[in-house]
């Protein structure tokens, strides 16, 4: 049976209850307001699997966990971490090696403000196995001068599948920006998902739903929040590498970037070996695309194709501001 969460008292027992190198179980049975109790997360080491039972848990200083494998039915509101290493309002890390997680049905409200720290979420800093979100949203002010920064996870280091999930807020940080990820790296689907943040970036790779994303597909989904950033930079990703299907996907937002590639809908569009056909099919951009230096590629849908596309039932509307190599639909396609 699981442990028993009812009062502030209670969850401040968790880390204690939580084993390290085993599961442990706990389950809400009523709100809990951490404002006045001092709190410390779970080891790193310590695999929570939480049921938040459709509670809240509110005004936490830190992680509720430093590693969570499960998390369901839970809001988390009032958070304000200022972290100076890999963390999320959820957990510092989500899954354990060969230990699949799961997120369902999760919302997270609150703050992260740090300095050049690298790996920083809404939810978590790094998911480390494969996780699957569903019905996940954030509402986050997200706030570093470090790279791999996002709504939901900074870097998935696994395959990462989201359905259903949403960010509003804003998100700042230097390379690998994204509303949703920043650094989707290993693949996984994302249907269904959208961002209405703004996200802010110093460096390349920024992009609404992910600021580097490689493999999978990006199914009926979309961003609304403006997109600033350097080079490879997408309303709804920036660098996309082995993503081969885009469908039914739409931005409505202004792309602005003082480097190359930098699309209404994709920045930098590729596959591993740049010769694997990329399909982006009923997707629009809507909005101004604005470069402020004398730099190559921009375009309303896709920027630069590195890899054959084929680009079919696809539109945009607005201005596309670029150096040379300027598309309605594609800037440049190698």
């Amino acid at each position: 049976d699981p442990y028993q969460i009812a009062t502030a008292e209670d969850f401040a027992k968790v880390a204690t209850l939580a084993k390290v190198d085993a599961a442990t179980y706990f389950k809400m049975t009523a709100d809990v307001d951490m404002a006045s109790v001092e709190y410390v997360p779970t080891d790193s080491l310590a695999m929570v699997h939480f049921d938040g039972d459709n509670h809240t848990v509110a005004n936490l200083k830190t992680p509720l966990f430093g590693t969570c494998v499960t998390c369901k039915n839970l809001t988390v509101t009032g958070s304000e971490v200022a972290p100076t290493f890999v963390s999320g309002l959820l957990a510092q890390v989500i899954g354990a090696t060969d230990v699949p997680a799961t997120l369902t049905n999760v919302k997270i409200q609150g703050k992260i403000t740090a300095a050049a720290v690298n790996y920083l979420g809404g939810f978590a800093g790094k998911s480390v196995s494969d996780l699957n979100m569903t019905d996940c949203s954030a509402d986050v002010t997200i706030e570093s001068s470090g790279s791999s920064v996002a709504g939901l996870i900074g870097a998935s280091l696994a395959v990462l599948n989201m359905t259903n999930c949403s960010v509003t807020g804003t998100v700042k940080g230097k390379g690998n920006i994204g509303g949703l990820v920043g650094n989707k790296s290993k693949g996984g689907d994302v249907v269904n998902c959208f961002n209405k943040s703004e996200v802010v970036a110093t460096g390349n790779s920024v992009g609404g739903i992910a600021g580097n994303c490689t493999g999978g597909n990006i199914e009926n989904s979309y961003n609304e929040g403006n997109i600033t950033g350097v080079q490879n930079v997408g309303g709804l990703v920036g660098n996309s590498t082995d993503v081969l299907n885009y469908s039914k996907c739409y931005s409505k937002c202004n792309v602005t970037t003082s480097g190359a590639q930098y699309g209404g809908v994709i920045g930098a569009l590729k596959s591993s070996d740049n010769a694997t056909m990329v399909k982006v099919t009923e997707c629009w951009y809507s909005g101004n695309v604005k470069c402020t230096a004398n730099v190559n590629c921009g375009g309303g849908i896709v920027a630069r194709a590195y890899t054959p596309a084929e680009v079919t039932k696809c539109w945009s509307e607005g201005d596309i501001n670029a150096y040379t190599n300027i598309g309605g639909i594609i800037g440049y396609s190698n």
